[in-house]
């Protein structure tokens, strides 16, 4: 009996050199299936890559199944008081041009100066020790010569499900500040998005497809200016953020972990008649 076999791609390289192109197409010949977290992930693939796209099924990236929540209580618990709250979590790397976000607080604080910025994850386990502590300390010092410490919290922690989604809870606008184009997934977007929170981010692949229809906010790559005025319009506009909220909770519903499942017994269903 032969058996199936299925292979997840978390991500896919859009611009792939000749080696990476030529593994990828061997992988996806020797398959039955192909999973992929986004339908930009399966254009590339059959653009791209020629892969032919009967063979290819686009199953979100899952998220936590929670309510649609005010964040007030939520941030005193936390001991965050009545301040906007903005936050970005995840491994820390110079991948997430944390430091874009940095400059633009500076900016925007002169408007809203009760903004606060919480920076969530430890370093990435996959860059070397020395150069991610770089990174953060790049970060900190930004942070200290911005006389920024009040209004960014920079932390250096690992959280469980609980942790995470209890600050995502106290969390008014959402951001990736991503600085490349071509990343077409990412699970921190994805379970922002869940969380019901209004998103700013860079253009990249994955937020132009996930984030249009008003359920949330791109600004330009490397651009701190125009990302500060988004940030200072939200945090000033409680019903533009609570209309960004309730469309990207909407939206989130078919995200949550148990509709998952479902899709992906359909296709391991299917794979076996």
């Amino acid at each position: 009996m032969k058996k199936p076999v299925l292979i997840t791609f978390h991500t896919v390289v859009p611009n792939p050199t000749l080696i990476y192109h030529s593994i990828i197409r061997t992988i996806c010949s020797s398959v039955s299936g192909i999973i992929v977290l986004s339908k930009s992930a399966r254009d590339i693939l059959v653009d791209n890559y020629g892969i032919n796209s009967n063979k290819i099924h686009a199953i979100f990236h899952g998220v936590p199944d929670v309510p649609f929540a005010d964040t007030l209580p939520n941030k005193y618990r936390l001991k965050f008081g009545n301040r906007t709250t903005i936050s970005t979590f995840g491994l820390i790397s110079r991948s997430k041009g944390l430091e874009y976000g940095i400059r633009a607080m500076k900016l925007a604080v002169q408007q809203v100066p009760d903004l606060l910025y919480i920076i969530l994850g430890a370093t990435h386990p996959i860059v070397r020790q020395e150069t991610g502590e770089e990174y953060r300390n790049e970060l900190q010092t930004m942070i200290n010569q911005f006389n920024l410490t009040n209004n960014i919290q920079l932390l250096n922690k690992y959280v469980n499900d609980s942790e995470l989604l209890s600050y995502l809870s106290a969390t008014d606008i959402y951001l990736t500040p991503y600085p490349t184009w071509n990343q077409v997934i990412s699970g921190t977007l994805s379970i922002a998005i869940g969380c019901g929170k209004a998103v700013v981010s860079t253009s990249y692949i994955y937020a132009k497809e996930i984030l249009v229809h008003g359920r949330g906010f791109l600004v330009p790559f490397n651009n701190e200016t125009v990302l500060s005025n988004t940030m200072i319009q939200l945090a000033t506009n409680e019903n533009l953020r609570n209309s960004a909220r309730r469309r990207a909770y909407n939206y989130g519903r078919q995200m949550i972990w148990s509709r998952v499942v479902v899709d992906l017994a359909n296709v391991y269903k299917n794979m076996l008649i």
